[in-house]
């Protein structure tokens, strides 16, 4: 699993976190979640895009105030004591004194590519008539706004993502270009723009959230030719390394231009190959066709998701925020995809803890469980890949023990949330 260390950056004086599959932060206005959640989103993007280039060469100069600092609004956030340092599966990331260090792992000419998103909390940003053609500077959000647009146009044929159990479902009217919400039956429908808020917010999370944890899984993306080449590089470098112990090809070849003209040819050589008729190649030369069609296909198709979520409860009725937890946990793969929340609502925490249970109970009695209980089976989650943090002013909460050592959230944690309610509940009923 991932481990981050990240010191001094905006609100957060230091955390230390070791990831699981699924990853809560909970707690006050500024106390940090979203800087913790915007950290780790970035370094896992870094991750992702050197694998994919098979290279860290390009990460020097302006990539982090380009993809960290101005990608994620925090101007102002990092001063020459910040720093951070991230361990994933094939990258060891170290930034201080204002420079990003970047050391390969030894899984990085193997690991297989990611599918990263970001999904703000302003998602219902794509609700508002007219956004689509207003220019915003280079930030997440547009970010969002332009991945929306491209992956809405995946459902274009018909196809409908249900919306949790609120008895409504969205589509996509390419004719019209508008995101359409329709109800149980389709007897009736309405463009985003003029539904409740809560189902602005519901509509992107959902749309999303079905496309990175399922679509991306059963459907080739449609890529360019020039992406088709990258990748087409990349293989070649990941087989250089592998089979020839080459390190650091790509490096040494933009160094180079006379050896990056030749790699270039390479590759294109390559490519005419795999449109030949394979019936016209000599064994030698179809076996190093598939050696490198088996490293492209690492570097095409997703090996797993990596899902930052910003406030899924965001305008939502408690039994809805419930419902939501269910959903997201059912539609992630437990044991393939990441996902990192940020959340004020306890709510949350009371769904999520029920799927822990769920699990745990589910050990011992599987079919009891099913029929006591409404969560679904692909909802129960085991509580060792789960992790909850409370933040509190730029720290965890040391004295918040959120999780017990079976991995549940604590009893004493949702009394303290509701300590203060029923206290003056209780003194005020004297009165009554």
């Amino acid at each position: 699993m991932e481990r981050i260390i990240i010191e001094r950056i905006g609100p957060i004086n230091r955390v230390e976190l070791a990831l699981r599959r699924v990853n809560v932060f909970i707690g006050p206005q500024g106390s940090g979640k979203s800087t913790v959640a915007k950290l780790v989103s970035f370094c896992q993007w870094v991750e992702k895009d050197c694998v994919r280039r098979q290279s860290i060469h390009h990460l020097g100069g302006p990539y982090v105030h380009e993809q960290l600092i101005r990608y994620h609004n925090i101007e102002g956030y990092l001063s020459d004591k910040s720093c951070f340092d991230y361990e994933g599966e094939a990258l060891h990331l170290h930034y201080e004194n204002g420079e990003m260090r970047a050391e390969k792992k030894e899984g990085f000419y193997s690991k297989g590519i990611s599918k990263n998103a970001y999904i703000p909390a302003e998602r219902n940003i794509i609700s508002v008539p007219g956004i689509f053609s207003t220019k915003m500077p280079f930030s997440y959000l547009t970010d969002f706004i332009d991945d929306w647009q491209r992956v809405r146009d995946k459902y274009r044929n018909g196809e409908k993502v249900e919306l949790l159990d609120l008895h409504q479902s969205y589509r996509y009217d390419v004719g019209l270009g508008k995101d359409m919400v329709v109800s149980d039956g389709g007897e009736r429908e309405f463009e985003l723009s003029q539904v409740s808020s809560g189902l602005q917010s519901v509509v992107p999370l959902c749309v999303m959230i079905d496309y990175l944890t399922d679509w991306v899984y059963s459907h080739n993306e449609d890529r360019s030719s020039e992406e088709r080449r990258l990748i087409r590089e990349a293989a070649l470098v990941r087989l250089l390394a592998n089979q020839e112990g080459i390190e650091d090809v790509r490096e040494k070849l933009e160094l180079n231009p006379e050896g990056k003209e030749a790699f270039i040819r390479l590759s294109n050589a390559y490519e005419h190959l795999a449109e030949e008729d394979i019936s016209n190649l000599n064994k030698e030369a179809i076996e190093e066709l598939n050696k490198v069609k088996e490293r492209e296909e690492t570097l095409t198709r997703p090996g797993m998701s990596n899902l930052v979520i910003e406030e899924p409860e965001l305008n939502l009725f408690p039994t809805t925020q419930v419902s939501l937890v269910y959903y997201l946990l059912k539609k992630i793969n437990h044991g393939r995809d990441m996902m990192v929340i940020t959340t004020h609502s306890p709510y949350i925490l009371y769904a999520l803890n029920n799927c822990m249970l769920a699990w745990l109970a589910s050990q011992t009695d599987a079919e009891l469980v099913t029929q006591i209980s409404e969560i679904p089976e692909g909802s129960r989650v085991d509580p060792g890949n789960v992790a909850v943090w409370e933040l509190r002013e730029g720290e965890i909460y040391a004295d918040s023990e959120i999780q017990d050592n079976r991995g549940l959230i604590r009893d004493n944690y949702f009394d303290r949330v509701m300590k203060g309610v029923m206290v003056e509940f209780r003194n005020l009923m004297n009165f009554v």
